[in-house]
This record gives C-alpha cells, sequence and structure tokens, in this order.
C-alpha cells in the first residue's frame, strides 16, 4: 500500500517540470522560487497553527531549520529550475533520473539505513538507465546542453540528499506541517532577497495568461505542499534508500509530457533509459514482497526512517 503511494505521489509530482517551464516563460527563476515557497509555507504554518494552537520551534532550533530550508529548497530550486531552463521538461526528467542513487546513498551512509538484497542490482540499473537516458539526449541535442543542465541538476540533489540528512535529527521534534513551513518559509525569503538584488520585484511579471495561473497554482498547492507533506510521512513507512528509487515514475511521467506537451524529441535510448529505471523500482518492490513472506518485519528495519 505504501508503495503504490509513493508511486502515485511521484507519478503527480512529474507534472511539476512541465508547469515550471510554462511558468518560466512569465518571470525569472528566482521570483518563481520566492512565490511558491512563500505560499506553501504560509498554508503549512497556518494548518500547523490551527491544529495546535501555537508554534513549537525554539530560538535555538529556528536557525537550524533556517539552514536546512535554505539548502534543501532555495538552492536546490536555483539548480533545477535553470536546469531546466537550459535543457526543457525532457532533458531535465532525465538528470533527475539519478537522485535515486544519490539518495539512496546518502540515505545509507550518513543515516546507517540498512541496504536490502537488491539494492546493488536495482543501482546498477538506475545508473545504466540514467547513462541510456543521457546518451539519447545528445543525439538530439548537444553536448553543452545535456551536459550544463546534467550538472546544475545533479548539483541541485546532492544539496537535496544533504538536507534530508540533516534534517534527521529535527524531522520529529515539531508537527511535520510546522517542521516543512519553517524550511520553505526560510527559503521563501532567501530567495525574495536574491529576486529583489537580482531583478527587483517587477509586478508586472504578474501579468500571466490563464495557463501560466493555472501552472503555478498546480506548484504551489500539489508540488510545494501535497506532494512534500506525502513523500515527509511515507519516510516513516519506508527507508529513505528504498523510497528514492520512486523517483522513476517522476522521471516517466515528467519525461512524457517534455514530448506530448511540448513536442521535445526523443528516441529509442531514452525509452530503454526509462525501461531501466522501472526495472530497479520493480526490484525493491519485489525485496519487500518477499522479506514480508518468508519472516516477520522487524522494528530496526524502519528506526533510521
Amino acid at each position: 500500500m505504501y508503495f503504490l503511494i509513493a508511486a502515485c505521489i511521484q507519478a503527480l509530482w512529474g507534472i511539476t517540470p512541465s508547469a515550471s517551464q510554462i511558468v518560466l516563460r512569465y518571470m525569472p527563476v528566482e521570483q518563481y522560487a520566492t512565490i511558491r515557497y512563500l505560499f506553501s509555507s504560509a498554508i503549512f504554518l497556518s494548518v500547523s497553527f490551527a491544529m495546535k494552537g501555537s508554534f513549537q520551534v525554539s530560538r535555538t532550533l529556528f536557525p537550524k531549520l533556517a539552514f536546512i530550508g535554505v539548502l534543501t529548497y532555495a538552492l536546490n530550486s536555483l539548480g533545477t529550475l535553470y536546469g531546466l531552463r537550459v535543457g526543457g521538461v525532457l532533458n531535465f526528467s532525465l538528470a533527475s533520473s539519478m537522485n535515486a542513487v544519490v539518495t539512496a546513498l546518502v540515505a545509507i551512509i550518513v543515516l546507517r539505513e540498512s541496504a536490502h538484497r537488491n539494492f546493488k542490482i536495482a543501482a546498477l540499473l538506475s545508473v545504466c538507465g540514467g547513462l541510456c537516458l543521457f546518451w539519447g539526449k545528445l543525439d538530439v541535442s548537444n553536448f553543452q546542453i545535456a551536459a550544463g543542465s546534467l550538472c546544475l541538476i545533479w548539483s541541485a540533489y546532492i544539496l537535496e540528499a544533504l538536507g534530508l540528512v540533516f534534517s534527521k535529527s529535527f524531522k520529529n521534534i515539531l508537527p511535520l506541517t510546522e517542521y516543512i513551513g519553517i524550511m520553505q518559509l526560510c527559503a521563501g525569503s532567501f530567495m525574495l532577497g536574491i529576486t529583489t538584488a537580482k531583478n527587483g520585484w517587477h509586478v508586472t511579471t504578474f501579468a500571466m495568461p490563464a495557463e501560466g495561473w493555472l501552472a503555478l497554482s498546480f506548484v504551489c498547492f500539489v508540488s510545494c505542499c501535497l506532494c512534500y507533506f506525502v513523500q515527509y510521512w511515507l519516510l516513516n513507512h519506508i527507508d529513505g534508500h528504498r523510497l528514492a528509487f520512486f523517483d522513476c515514475f517522476h522521471t516517466i511521467v515528467s519525461a512524457f509530457l517534455g514530448v506530448a506537451a511540448f513536442s521535445e524529441p526523443y528516441n529509442i535510448k531514452m525509452l530503454i533509459g526509462g525501461g531501466l529505471l522501472l526495472g530497479a523500482v520493480f526490484l525493491i518492490m519485489m525485496r519487500e514482497k518477499v522479506a514480508t513472506q518468508v519472516a516477520p518485519p522487524h522494528p530496526e528495519l524502519n528506526a533510521a526512517s
């Protein structure tokens, strides 16, 4: 059941690159990141206050959460959004396919999660799938575009993985809505400072057509609120390194939309790469099924989540 939720939420999250590509036609990267995180943080903090009647974060904890928020959301967004602008939706989805391996390795090495038997094979399939996708992109683009966007996006996901590691000590101290809300508020405030210093705040950028507002609303409500909330909640039920492999559904959906909505070119190498990514997830899911049938679950397996 949790695996099905993970697959569905990542597939839904796969719409985000296409929505972001539409919004970026009408406003700078920094301003877009500012709006979506300030808006989503307001929702999270309002829900948290309505449920608890007060905020529980302490003065000593707040600076640490601010650092994690800037790292995980603000700087991460600069890498992913500029990578998206440079390479397009399809190339973004192909580059993000390696996020599963990066996050899984960080979770195993730093959080000391126990790697399951099929992890090495699944990681190898993911790497090969990512390489096939990148190889296919070279055939329809050029090395500068493929490599440039790849470096931006991979750097962003390394920051996101580090943010996950740092957050391990604090995630269970606060309500989940307050925890995410504070991090997104700090990220949005950081991006507000950057966009004001770089571009100023141009009210004219709000003169978007209906498609722009629809895309921005989807990102604020669904991507930054619903998807992040469910993703953090799933960490209570699925080990982080296993949950990371469900990013392939994000990759496949966003790649499909890149072709269908933006007419971006594709080839057989990209299709093979997507198949290898799916194979990695099936291996992880098969391991869970076997473990449940052979022996009863041990609480220690999920202690690191």
